[in-house]
């Protein structure tokens, strides 16, 4: 959806229009806006939810590092066997084992092993990098819910509905509407620690989301 306004008898009044073809669906801005901070507002006050859904992702976290380390183990070893391979064919041309009759299936040998290991690598880094990405510091249910906690607050101290409409666009990753007047919503909470209404340094992009 993307935001439009129409004026009517002098009154501007601003909603979500369906971009998708065929799709004509629009939503008065000023309710949905006030709907998805609502749920905001309450998400960030629940302690008890938020302490669950961070046990959940240290689980969550735990069992996807257990699940990567072998796999790291075993790619380790085939990087390993693959050098191996192709030391000793480079070996067998220094000893002068490979000779022009038998020289091009030597060399499509080493062909095959060199490109096999360097394939083996590649995955062994993406892995790693995964594993190093679940491997973060560990974040206290204390810290999310004190920036929760803040979130409500500059929520509570936004009344501008412009300025409630470009923290929505600050930092709202995806929103799903699940039910009526129920949403589902991916934030990026620690980036926003800092927004204030109409404050000049937000991170809110105002030229990218503009409000007509």
């Amino acid at each position: 959806m993307t935001n439009y306004s129409v004026l009517k008898k002098g009154k501007r009044y601003f909603y979500y229009k369906c971009t998708a073809p065929g799709c004509s669906n629009a939503i008065n801005a000023e309710k949905l806006d006030n709907a998805i901070l609502g749920k905001i507002r309450a998400s960030a006050k629940d302690e008890a939810s938020i302490t669950e859904a961070w046990e959940k992702w240290q689980e969550f976290r735990l069992k996807k590092m257990e699940a990567i380390e072998p796999k790291i183990a075993q790619l380790k070893k085939d990087v390993s066997e693959l050098e191996e391979q192709e030391n000793k064919i480079k070996k067998m041309f220094l000893s002068g084992v490979v000779n022009s009759d038998n020289q091009s299936y030597w060399n499509e040998e080493l062909s095959k092993v060199i490109r096999s290991k360097a394939a083996a690598e590649e995955h062994l880094r993406e892995q790693v990098d995964i594993l190093e990405a679940n491997r973060i510091p560990m974040v206290t249910p204390g810290t999310i819910i004190k920036q929760a906690k803040h979130w409500a607050e500059i929520i509570d101290l936004t009344s501008n509905p412009e300025a409630k409409r470009n923290l929505l666009l600050a930092r709202i990753q995806k929103l799903e509407c699940t039910s009526k007047g129920e949403f589902r919503l991916d934030l990026v909470m620690t980036k926003s620690v800092n927004w204030y209404p109409q404050g000049d340094s937000n991170p809110c992009c105002r030229d990218e989301n503009p409000v007509s």
